[in-house]
């Protein structure tokens, strides 16, 4: 769900919680955001009147730089380690990268690897190896992480360790939400 910054225009003569005059709302739309504000603060008019600009929603995977100028990124990590092949790989979103766009990239390094042809993605599905890559026995660690901090939701079940003719893959997740970090605070 979106973020919205909820903020009187003017002020004047304006009944305010703790003098605050800007909220930051979850809602569906800028409408609602306000809506919401208006009921927080007690029905003030006041906040029926503001206005509501759109500071977030996770859309892409673009890389995000904080107030201190740092930048953290998401990244898609992949591992294969067995007694015929030990390989990571490594693709880090660039700006405006979807969730898909990561898998696609992921999916032309791993079939750059002189021991994998049968990397795909599809239906929510990266196959690392298919049959014929000859690896189903090996053991792959995935992990798609943002800022070097795994995220739950982004993957689920990890098929591998079978029989060297099995297929390596991990379940993707059909509706993620894309988390985005505003800012940060602190608390007094």
């Amino acid at each position: 769900m979106p973020a919205y910054e909820v903020k009187i225009t003017d002020p004047t003569g304006a009944t305010l919680k703790n003098g605050h005059d800007v909220m930051t709302v979850f809602a569906e739309d800028g409408p609602d955001a306000i809506a919401c504000a208006t009921g927080q603060n007690d029905g003030d008019g006041s906040w029926a009147a503001a206005t509501a600009t759109l500071i977030g929603v996770g859309t892409d995977l673009s890389p995000v730089t904080d107030a201190q100028g740092k930048t953290r990124s998401y990244a898609l990590n992949v591992l294969i380690a067995g007694p015929d092949t030990t390989a990571a790989f490594k693709y880090t979103a660039i700006a405006a990268d979807s969730y898909a766009d990561v898998f696609d990239a992921m999916v032309i390094l791993l079939n750059a690897h002189a021991d994998i042809a049968g990397a795909a993605f599809a239906a929510n599905l990266l196959t690392v190896s298919d049959i014929g890559d000859d690896i189903g026995d090996h053991t792959l660690t995935v992990s798609f992480e943002f800022g070097g901090s795994a995220i739950p939701s982004f993957l689920s079940t990890v098929t591998h360790e079978g029989i060297a003719g099995a297929v390596l893959s991990v379940a993707t997740n059909a509706t993620v939400e894309i988390p985005k970090v505003l800012g940060s605070y602190r608390q007094r």
